[in-house]
């Protein structure tokens, strides 16, 4: 009998020395912020653009970073008019998870305030409607475009474009009713459970050493799947640009990823882009060369632990190239 006790005691003060030194190290990790940044962002399914941002939300990243998304669904926390009464010129923005401020406050992301410094330039007011979705490729955007953009009347379209965009077709991933998303809707572990881990450092220390390890042992990509994929890319591209051009003045910012800055490489995506700009004349803003300025300026362009999405420092040199670009274009900056 004591034998046994004493075997459950020893089973307890383990399992509460655990849990202590799990706690520990989570609080240590978060203050630290020693891992990748995560969301809790729920989402829409759609047939046509297959996925969106539910509408009227408001998250806390696991970093502490306020998120609000606005009642038609765009990264806003503001209001207005979608059908154009209002008579203000509007700059529709459309990309992924880097134009969305994936991780950044509402008040630090390069959108916030920027309204009124271009309205000062243009000698109108502006409105900019951020309609940028994480985990969009061109087909998502392309799909989003056809099925809402065109129809927002925009007198100008921002089409931000990063490098890794390249695929065969649309993103895609399950949402279950309450608008948690997931690429493996079969799992043993309930969703609500998986969600919930996610929002745990320690969880995400491990997901990233286990996708670092697994992002090393991946064979070689079969050369003929990769012609096709930057073959539909490329395809796709030169249809949104044309469609977006046909309606609305078109910018197009290039957003390169950390190896593009730090080691100046070049990739396949940024290829791409330069090569469907030039055959169709549109021009290309490059946002490389203010994010290397940050960087020689001893600061991190790019979240930590994290190859795409910018910092609050990215986030303001973004916002300065595009307060730019507008005073370059301030003679033909009128509505279309």
């Amino acid at each position: 009998m004591n034998r046994a006790k004493s075997i459950f005691t020893n089973i307890v003060l383990v399992s509460s020395a655990l849990a202590i030194a799990a706690l520990a190290a989570e609080q240590f990790l978060r203050i630290g912020k020693l891992t990748r940044d995560v969301d809790k962002a729920r989402f829409v399914s759609h047939p046509a653009y297959k996925f969106h941002y539910l509408p009227d939300q408001q998250f806390t990243t696991l970093h502490g970073a306020t998120v609000t998304i606005n009642h038609y669904g765009f990264r806003d926390s503001g209001s207005y008019d979608l059908d154009r009464k209002s008579g203000k010129y509007r700059i529709l923005i459309i990309g992924d998870s880097v134009g969305f401020g994936m991780n950044v406050s509402d008040e630090l992301i390069f959108t916030n305030g920027l309204a009124e410094e271009l309205s000062e330039i243009i000698g109108a007011e502006v409105e900019i409607v951020n309609a940028s979705c994480q985990s969009y490729n061109t087909h998502n955007e392309l799909a989003w475009y056809n099925s809402i953009g065109s129809r927002l009347n925009a007198d100008e379209v921002w089409l931000f474009y990063v490098s890794n965009d390249i695929a065969e077709s649309a993103s895609d991933f399950y949402v279950s009713p309450d608008g948690y998303s997931t690429s493996n809707p079969s799992s043993v572990i309930p969703l609500r459970w998986r969600v919930s881990m996610r929002t745990s450092a320690l969880f995400m220390l491990l997901n990233q050493g286990l996708s670092e390890l697994s992002r090393q042992r991946s064979p070689a990509q079969d050369p003929d799947i990769v012609r096709t994929r930057i073959m539909k890319s490329e395809l796709a591209l030169a249809t949104l640009l044309q469609e977006i051009n046909s309606r609305s003045r078109l910018r197009i910012m290039s957003l390169p990823r950390r190896p593009e800055v730090e080691e100046r490489q070049s990739s396949a995506g940024a290829q791409l882009l330069t090569r469907v700009a030039q055959r169709h004349g549109y021009p290309v803003t490059d946002l490389a060369p203010a994010l290397s300025s940050v960087r020689a300026n001893g600061k991190d362009p790019f979240l930590p632990y994290d190859a795409v999405h910018l910092s609050p420092a990215g986030h303001e040199a973004l916002r300065d190239v595009l307060i730019d670009m507008a005073s370059r274009n301030t003679s033909n900056s009128g509505p279309r």
